[in-house]
């Protein structure tokens, strides 16, 4: 990890490029209008009292705005920002890529001097932030200085309320969207999210299971030592869980929703078992939008009854083998796989639900290729 006068160095240049910037194009703070209320617009004054003047304010001004967002690492210690992260896995994923790009080995690493190692890390920091940032992660971090603003202002603390108003205003312009990157409190909550995201991936890997997302590797279940690492992770890292739960409801619509549309094909039902499922439905009821929608549930709720009634232990055991099967084979289980290992879960769960649940999507896009299958025979007509 870089020194302290390391950092302070960093800080330096950064100001420095800032001011030259300022002067070669003029400084102009944003228009009032930019400001939330009348009661942030006092606070700045009193972070930075010539603001308030006729006279624009100069370099001095903008140079302790820029400080101020340079030196905000602090601010992840504030209970508002307890839950704000960057994707771990995926940073970590595009740390992975950034030292490929720049050809970083332990070779490389070992020719450099510390100064120059401290660079490179300085340098790949701010590229992750900038290719990992997005307005809706910059609006989570305004909305935590808003809220951190709003409680040390009620707490009478007027130094650390100015501090944040001159830091809203700055990264809320234009003028600081070059900043976002390198501010204490993004390059804080990255390296927050990579630390978090090395530990996930040290026990995926003791699991095996490097090519499974956070949301997968919650369901597995098998090894009881893993998801003891595991949740002692998300319990270190407070508001991971939160990222966790997205990364599972997204797997899990995601792949549910291929089940149905037959874009993930799992041959788990015969044609016959189709065809007996399929006798049960009742036929579509045209013209009418709310029948519709009412037969459309009946009929997925006499599919689920089917599929529970299928479920014997044997078909179960039938099931685990096929996913077993797409699992060990790259090329099957493709982009898929994260899917595949939390189905894999779910059919192992006590709650027989939990199976049913996507075999009844699996039933649907099965039947439904089985149905076209039947119309594209010779001597078929289509309806």
């Amino acid at each position: 990890m870089p020194r302290r006068n390391k950092k302070k160095q960093r800080k330096d240049e950064r100001r420095k490029a800032m001011q030259r910037v300022r002067q070669e194009k003029g400084w102009q703070p944003p228009p009032d209008v930019e400001f939330v209320d009348d009661e942030l617009t006092r606070d700045l004054l009193t972070f930075i009292p010539e603001m308030g003047g006729d006279q624009p304010p100069g370099l001095a001004a903008a140079e302790t705005l820029t400080d101020a967002v340079l030196e905000s690492y602090d601010l992840l210690d504030e209970p508002e920002f307890a839950m704000i992260y960057f994707h771990p896995t995926r940073t970590v994923g595009i740390y992975a890529e950034l030292e490929d790009e720049r050809g970083v080995t332990e070779e490389m690493l070992n020719s450099l001097s510390e100064e120059e190692e401290d660079d490179l890390f300085f340098d790949l920091m701010e590229e992750i932030a900038r290719r990992s940032l997005t307005e809706e992660l910059q609006k989570e971090i305004l909305d935590a200085m808003q809220a951190v603003w709003m409680r040390v202002r009620m707490q009478g603390d007027q130094e650390q309320a100015g501090r944040l108003a001159g830091m809203m205003m700055l990264l809320g312009s234009e003028a600081g969207e070059e900043l976002w990157a390198g501010s204490g409190i993004v390059q804080a909550i990255l390296r927050r999210s990579l630390d978090a995201g090395f530990e996930l991936l040290d026990i995926m890997e003791e699991a095996g299971a490097l090519r499974m997302d956070v949301g997968a590797l919650v369901q597995t279940g098998r090894d009881e030592e893993l998801q003891k690492k595991f949740l002692a992770v998300l319990a270190k890292y407070p508001g991971l869980g939160d990222l966790v739960s997205e990364d599972e409801a997204v797997t899990w619509d995601r792949g549910v929703q291929a089940l149905m549309d037959g874009e993930l094909y799992l041959g788990i039902f015969t044609d016959e078992e189709l065809e007996a499922g399929g006798d049960l439905l009742s036929p579509p009821v045209f013209g009418n939008s709310e029948a519709e929608a009412s037969q459309a549930r009946a009929n997925i709720q006499k599919m689920q009854q089917y599929v529970a009634g299928w479920l014997t232990p044997e078909h179960r055991d039938e099931v685990r083998g096929e996913l077993l099967t797409m699992l060990e084979d790259e090329e099957l289980a493709g982009e898929w796989h994260p899917f595949l290992m939390a189905l894999l879960s779910d059919l192992d769960d006590e709650d027989p639900d939990t199976a049913v649940a996507f075999l009844t999507a699996a039933f649907i896009g099965e039947l439904t290729d089985l149905a076209e299958d039947q119309l594209d025979q010779p001597g078929m007509a289509r309806g």
